[in-house]
């Protein structure tokens, strides 16, 4: 599967090259109160960078706090509150881990954020002076002729921003524009751990995988390569000193890889449970699709929560091309020893559905 993008080049494919962005720099974290943020900001610690934490005023950032982290209120939908919190700061580099805390909410307030929240980021950037510009993408979900699908909103929405900074990219294509690089991600661990829960709360051989999870035709056969947040983390900091890919994106995965149904059976067999695989015709699943759609436009807050996740696997469904969400393999963790680690500690009591058990 090609990773290039079809959306406007960003600074390095013009022609400017950025000298690599290293330690003792700091390094602007957007999206670090979150799962992957988190590991993005330990990283970049350990490696001896400092961190201006980009933090909305309501987020919890007491557990960044520590020697060489600085934090700034901010909110990425506010471009006026990002070159405040941007500007004079000497931020070399600007990373945004940001994604949605829950998919039940509506379709605009998703593009206020992924798409808006991404091209003010990464004007703030330019703005400030910054070299590299790395945000998470989805750009792995790819249709038959190779373009992006975006038929998942998460998708579309992200894409229509990382297009926006490239855009602004493409028309201060100097030195001073910061380069892009954005990072489509195979399948997350805290994803992994979610289907195990789901699994593990069901304890019963008889039943399949929840609904979203089964109703969905062709979804088994797509292959997976899961990434623990540590992994992309470690990834994030690279591009912080590797070249500029002229694409302006990689993909990355984790070392394992599986079809979707032996990715199912791998947690099932971690807990002794057996799960049948089953799926509807896609007329079917799209007319389900709608069904949840309009509920959610009706303000139903669980059926919109249905319909994207019910989106999101049917564009696994779509994804047709072999390995279609097999990133660049890579990293240390493995998903088979974190469904062996979630399954030891629900025998002793340390885990429970929801847990965040593997601490990856």
């Amino acid at each position: 599967m090609s990773s290039t993008s079809e959306s406007a080049p960003d600074a390095a494919s013009l022609g400017t090259s950025p000298a690599p962005v290293q330690p003792p720099a700091t390094v602007a974290v957007a999206g670090a109160t979150g799962w992957l943020g988190g590991h993005v900001v330990a990283e970049l610690l350990s490696r001896g960078y400092s961190v201006l934490v980009l933090a909305r005023a309501s987020a919890d950032v007491s557990s960044l706090i520590g020697p060489h982290v600085s934090v700034a209120r901010c909110d990425v939908t506010d471009p006026d509150s990002l070159t405040t919190a941007l500007g004079g700061s000497g931020a070399a580099a600007v990373i945004s881990c940001v994604g949605m805390r829950s998919l039940a909410v509506p379709d605009a307030d998703i593009f206020r954020l992924l798409r808006n929240g991404t091209a003010n980021l990464y004007k703030a950037a330019s703005d400030c002076g910054a070299a590299r510009f790395i945000t998470i993408a989805e750009g792995i979900h790819r249709t038959a002729d190779g373009t992006v699908n975006t038929e998942f909103v998460l998708n579309a929405a992200r894409e229509a921003g990382l297009a926006d900074a490239r855009t602004l990219a493409a028309e201060h294509a100097t030195a001073a524009a910061p380069a892009i690089v954005a990072l489509d991600i195979s399948f997350f661990f805290k994803d992994a751990e979610k289907i195990f829960n789901t699994l593990a709360a069901s304890r019963d051989p008889r039943k399949t995988v929840e609904a979203s999870l089964t109703l969905i035709s062709g979804a088994w056969d797509v292959r997976i390569n899961p990434i623990s947040g540590r992994d992309i983390a470690t990834r994030f900091a690279d591009c912080l000193i590797d070249p500029i890919p002229t694409s302006g994106r990689a993909t990355v995965g984790g070392p394992q890889t599986y079809t979707f149904a032996e990715f199912v059976d791998l947690a099932g067999a971690a807990l002794g449970i057996s799960v049948r695989h089953r799926s509807l015709p896609r007329p079917l699943a799209r007319a389900l699709l709608l069904v949840a759609r309009l509920g959610g436009a009706l303000g139903w807050r669980k059926a919109l929560a249905a319909h994207n996740m019910l989106a999101f696997l049917l564009v696994l469904a779509m994804d047709r091309s072999p390995g279609s969400l097999v990133g660049t393999p890579g990293g240390q963790d493995k998903v088979s020893e974190l469904f062996a680690r979630l399954a030891t500690e629900r025998c002793h009591g340390d885990g429970a559905p929801g847990s965040n058990g593997s601490g990856r």
